[in-house]
């Protein structure tokens, strides 16, 4: 049986990403957060908010890093990946990713700065985290991926270093001693949908 990890002296992290959502959509998260213990670091990456939910986040103590996207205005229409109109393109993606990867410096954080671009916001959240946690992952004791729409003060109170969880909606499952451990970090997922 393996021995529970030993508390490290760098904070936790909770990594999210806010994307065209109001103040009054995400001052949940935040309310739930305030009404916790929870002392450590907390990083949303925004995209498609006005100045003033912005200035919102940021004085409630959150830290935001402004999510670029590829996107194009072509004859008054505003043209994105996986577009209808390029659908035909969509099959492109992966071999453009490929290869321009393959002649990188750091193929792993080309490919996931690229996802990120060309990748549906859904799934472009998991690549900002990949290449944030890559460069700065070591800095962090437990860091928990969050779906700011579905968290609540029960789940980041839970947050520990010798186990990990996923949280879909209100149900939790826990896998006993934590299967993934990378770069020091300890990555939690409390993602809904």
């Amino acid at each position: 049986m393996r021995r529970p990890l030993a508390p490290r002296s760098q904070p936790n992290l909770i990594l999210g990403m806010v994307d065209g959502m109001s103040w009054e959509e995400i001052r949940p998260f935040v309310v739930s957060l305030r009404r916790t213990s929870y002392d450590g670091n907390v990083l949303l990456f925004v995209a498609d908010l006005d100045s003033s939910t912005v200035d919102s986040i940021t004085s409630a103590g959150i830290h935001v890093v402004k999510a670029r996207r590829l996107q194009m205005q072509v004859r008054g229409r505003l043209l994105y990946p996986y577009h209808p109109r390029l659908q035909r393109l969509d099959p492109l993606c992966p071999g453009v990713v490929r290869s321009v990867s393959r002649v990188s410096n750091d193929p792993a954080r080309t490919s996931a700065a690229l996802g990120a671009l060309l990748s549906v916001r859904d799934i472009s959240r998991f690549f900002r985290y990949h290449r944030h946690l890559s460069k700065h992952g070591g800095a962090y004791a437990n860091v928990m991926l969050t779906d700011v729409r579905d968290v609540s003060s029960s789940v980041i109170r839970s947050m520990s270093a010798t186990s990990f969880s996923v949280f879909w909606k209100t149900h939790a499952r826990r896998s006993g001693p934590n299967p993934i451990i990378e770069n020091g970090c300890r990555p939690r997922s409390a993602a809904g949908s």
